[in-house]
């Protein structure tokens, strides 16, 4: 039976091919299989196959995965950590950073934890998936985004395989993506294990700062000129709401900006900026930033690139490493404190 998905979590809060030495030993026995040897492959066959065909409403309409993925190309580092988090291999990932060294420094919570061979060669300069790269895998479940892959693409892409690329347009919530990826992979329960933990980890951290519930954030990124808005629905976590500005879709494509002569739109109690090739000592210096509110609240958060890539394409592994990092930001505040 089909199963269509829907999210069952409200919005809380991103190899090889098969050897040819396996092909030739499976085409090339003679010997038929004992009964013992058939028992095993018919249930192995049944667990391929029990719970699916999945359907599942995305971005760019429905996609169907007819039995459990073996081979799972994934195009981003928030999708090998969801993968991660639930146990789950991938035959190749890439996360857009050139090399091993580089991985390391921008996703060190994924260190050791992530699984397949990560293959710079998947994605170009632009983090568009390069489609020859990706067929060589054999994949039978291909987990992009939608900002690496327009309608055009799509088409080209799901040709190789059933390619998920997010439920919605823009960012998706990480608890929304960790769903929809547990029903894909036949793993519903990993998931919720997965997503429970993250919300322990919120409870345990929000207990200790009570004054955040109900206060307003703001996430940004800042370039010496403008401010744009970043996925920050990972400060949901922690009882705070977003300001009424605050778009964590990410798909205002530019037209939601703030000019720095409006800096003072950066009103919410709570901010998070990510400096990027700008410096935050000259930004300090302005007046009008001194009397924004979160500066005043002590409660702006100035992540670093890890960070940042932790939080604005979140997974259940990188949440649970910001949630430690934003504690010893804010557990001292006043406002933390109520």
């Amino acid at each position: 039976m089909t199963r269509t998905h829907t999210a069952r979590r409200a919005t809380a809060f991103a190899g090889l091919a098969l050897g040819a030495a396996l092909a030739l030993t499976a085409c090339g026995s003679s010997t038929p299989a004992s009964g013992d040897e058939a028992a095993a492959d018919g249930t192995s066959s049944a667990a391929a196959t029990e719970g699916f065909p999945v359907t599942l409403d995305t971005a760019y309409g429905e996609i169907t995965v007819d039995e459990k993925p073996q081979k799972i190309v994934a195009l981003s580092a928030s999708y090998v950590d969801a993968l991660a988090a639930m146990g789950v291999e991938t035959v190749a990932f890439s996360a857009g950073v050139a090399d091993e060294a580089a991985f390391a420094a921008s996703f060190p919570w994924l260190e050791g934890v992530a699984t397949g061979p990560m293959d710079p060669a998947l994605v170009n300069a632009e983090y568009q998936p390069v489609l020859e790269a990706i067929a060589k895998y054999d994949p039978d479940l291909i987990l992009a985004n939608t900002w690496q892959v327009d309608e055009d693409l799509y088409t080209q892409i799901s040709s190789i395989a059933p390619t998920f690329v997010g439920v919605t347009l823009g960012n998706n919530d990480w608890n929304v993506t960790l769903d929809a990826i547990g029903e894909l992979i036949g793993e519903p329960d990993a998931a919720d294990a997965a997503a429970a933990k993250v919300e322990e980890a919120y409870a345990a951290a929000s207990a200790g700062m009570p004054g955040l519930e109900g206060k307003t954030y703001q996430s940004v990124g800042y370039d010496g000129t403008k401010f744009w808005f970043g996925n920050g629905s990972w400060l949901d976590g922690f009882g705070l709401v977003p300001a009424e500005n605050q778009d964590n879709t990410q798909s205002g494509n530019g037209t939601n900006d703030i000019s720095l002569e409006n800096i003072d739109q950066l009103s919410a109690d709570v901010l998070s900026i990510w400096f990027w090739q700008s410096d935050p000592a000259v930004l300090g210096a302005d007046p009008r930033y001194q009397q924004l509110p979160a500066v005043k609240n002590e409660a702006v958060l100035v992540p670093d690139l890890a960070l940042a890539n932790a939080t604005n394409g979140a997974g259940p592994l990188s949440l649970a490493w910001a949630i430690d990092w934003v504690t010893e930001q804010l557990s001292g505040t006043a406002l933390a404190k109520g």
